[in-house]
C-alpha cells in the first residue's frame, strides 16, 4: 500500500469523550458533511480516476464550509453486477485493487491539505458497494440477493411526494393502475406525503418514522387495500371506493371486472382513463400496461379488513368506475362531490381531503 507523504498528529484525530461528545484538539467538535463515497476512485490513477475533478470538488465543498466527508474505503465483489459500483477495491477475498488503495491515500493527503476530515467506512448493508451479502457469499452462504433483480418487484411500491421531516404525515393509497399524475397539483403545505401504489403484491419494506400526526387518504381500490394496514392514523378518508370494490351490490360487478381483465389492452386503458373523469382531461399515466393488467388480477384476490373504520367519505355523483349507487349503498350516505371517479381536480391541497 502506497503511503502519502504527510504527517498526522495524534490530536488531529477526532475522539469521543466520556459523555459521548466528539472532541478535536481538546475542543467540542461538530460538523456537517456529505456522502463522498467515490473519493478513493477519483483519487486513483486507474479506471475512474480524475484527480483534477477531485481537487475541484474538495475546493467547492471547503468553500461552503464543509470540512468532514463520509468516504467508502472501497467496494467489494465481482464486476458487472447490476447497480454495483466499479471499479471495486476487493474483487475476491484477499485480492485488492492497488489503484484504489493508492487513490484512498491520495484523497486523505488532499483532505489534509485543506484541514478537512473523513469518516472512512469499510462496508455496509447495501449491495451496490458489495455489502455484507458479498462476504456471506464468499464464506459459502449462497448467492447474495440483489434487490434490483430479486426484491423490489416483490414489494408494493411507494413514493414520497413530499419529504422534508415535517411532524405530520399523509399516507395516500392510490387507485388501481395509477401513479402520482392524478395528485401532483395538490399543495403539501406542512405535511410529508407518501403514496402507495401498484398492488401486485402487498408486502412492503416501508419503515414509518415517528410522526406526531398521521392521516390516511385512500382512493378507489386503495380504499380496500389501505384497510389491511395499521399505521395508527388520526383520521382516514375514503374517496370513491368501498371495502368491497368488486361486488354485485357495493362495487364493480364481478362479471364486468372479469371482462375488463380479459379484454385489457391499450385501447381499454385509454377508455378507462376517459371514464375516470366527468369531463375530458389531459393526463399521462406512466405505468406499464402488463403491470397494470397483472395488478387487476391481483386485486381480485384481496379482501378488506372489514373492521377498519373510515372517518370521512367522499362520493362523486357521476362515478363510472365504481358506480355511485354502489358506494352510496355501502356507506349509507348520499353523493357529496360533483365529479367523476377521479375528483382531485376539485381540490387545491391535501389538507382539504382530511
Amino acid at each position: 500500500m502506497a503511503i502519502a507523504n504527510f504527517t498526522v498528529r495524534a490530536n488531529d484525530f477526532v475522539t469521543v469523550s466520556e459523555n459521548g461528545d466528539f472532541i478535536l484538539r481538546n475542543h467540542p467538535y461538530k460538523y456537517a458533511g456529505p456522502y463522498f463515497w467515490y473519493g478513493a476512485i477519483l483519487g486513483s490513477k486507474g479506471e475512474g480516476g480524475d484527480r483534477q475533478r477531485l481537487a475541484e470538488e474538495l475546493d467547492s465543498l471547503q468553500a461552503i464550509g464543509i470540512d468532514n466527508l463520509r468516504i467508502l474505503a472501497g467496494g467489494d465483489g465481482n464486476r458487472s453486477i447490476p447497480s454495483h459500483i466499479e471499479p471495486t477495491l476487493q474483487t475476491e477475498p484477499g485480492v485488492y485493487n492497488q489503484d484504489i488503495l493508492e487513490g484512498l491515500d491520495y484523497l486523505i493527503a488532499e483532505l489534509e491539505k485543506r484541514d478537512m476530515r473523513a469518516v472512512i467506512y469499510l462496508n455496509n448493508a447495501w449491495e451496490w458497494s458489495g455489502g455484507y451479502g458479498t462476504y456471506l457469499e464468499w464464506t459459502g452462504h449462497g448467492e447474495a440477493p440483489l434487490p434490483l433483480r430479486d426484491g423490489y418487484k416483490n414489494y408494493m411500491k411507494y413514493k414520497w411526494l413530499n419529504r422534508i421531516n415535517n411532524d405530520k404525515l399523509i399516507i395516500f393509497f392510490n387507485g388501481w393502475g395509477m401513479d402520482e399524475a392524478v395528485v401532483n397539483h395538490l399543495d403539501t403545505e406542512d405535511y410529508d406525503v407518501v403514496m402507495f401504489y401498484d398492488y401486485n403484491n402487498l408486502e412492503t419494506d416501508f419503515i414509518l418514522k415517528n410522526y406526531k400526526e398521521k392521516y390516511l387518504i385512500a382512493w378507489s381500490m386503495g380504499v380496500m387495500i389501505a384497510s389491511k394496514f395499521d399505521f395508527g392514523v388520526k383520521s382516514a378518508t375514503a374517496v370513491n371506493g368501498t371495502l368491497k370494490p368488486i361486488d354485485t351490490e357495493f362495487g364493480i360487478h364481478p362479471k364486468i371486472y372479469d371482462l375488463t381483465i380479459r379484454g385489457f389492452n391499450e385501447k381499454g386503458r385509454e377508455k378507462f382513463i376517459q371514464n375516470m373523469f366527468s369531463e375530458p382531461q389531459e393526463i399521462s399515466i406512466t405505468r406499464d400496461l402488463e403491470n397494470q393488467k397483472s395488478e387487476l388480477s391481483a386485486i381480485k384476490e384481496y379482501t378488506a379488513n372489514e373492521s377498519f373504520r373510515y372517518t370521512k367519505v367522499f362520493i362523486s355523483d357521476n362515478d363510472k368506475i365504481i358506480p355511485t349507487k354502489s358506494q352510496c349503498a355501502f356507506w349509507e350516505i348520499e353523493p357529496n362531490l360533483k365529479s367523476g371517479h377521479c375528483p382531485f381536480s376539485l381540490f387545491k391541497k391535501w389538507s382539504e381531503l382530511l
